[in-house]
């Protein structure tokens, strides 16, 4: 069973007036769905700046996908392309910081949304950090 929903930091976390028949997190009063409205770090506010990305950049719906660093055990990483722009997406799915040599030099490009706290460095990507970086058309190869 699931533990309720935490709507906010209210007894029981906004979930019910009455009794809940299992308890609440003892969380709910920093992890809540009131919070995540309010912080604009949030994984909410995230995956609205994802959406917009997905409206705005034409590549994310018809470019053409290649993966990148196929062999590297920890990464996942692809390219897409079309016309006018290049796209870079990185995603280091472990809790160690990793070095990573990529086949092209992406310095000049744009960093689109990324999820850590650190300024995106070409070469290393911080535990669970992802990434996306485009090259607008001066610069597509």
């Amino acid at each position: 069973a699931r533990t309720p929903m935490q709507w906010d930091e209210s007894l029981h976390a906004g979930f019910t007036s009455g009794n809940p028949w299992i308890r609440v997190n003892p969380n709910y009063t920093m992890i809540n769905a009131a919070e995540e409205m309010v912080n604009q770090e949030s994984v909410f506010h995230y995956y609205q700046k994802l959406i917009r990305l997905r409206k705005t950049e034409s590549v994310l719906i018809d470019g053409k996908y290649e993966p990148v660093l196929e062999e590297h055990p920890s990464v996942f990483a692809y390219t897409r392309t079309n016309e006018q722009e290049r796209l870079l997406v990185l995603c280091n799915f472990t809790s160690k910081r990793i070095t990573l040599e990529l086949p092209e030099n992406w310095e000049d490009g744009e960093v689109l949304i990324h999820n850590d706290r650190e300024m995106f460095r070409q070469s290393t990507l911080n535990p669970y950090e992802a990434v996306m970086v485009i090259k607008r058309e001066e610069s597509v190869s």
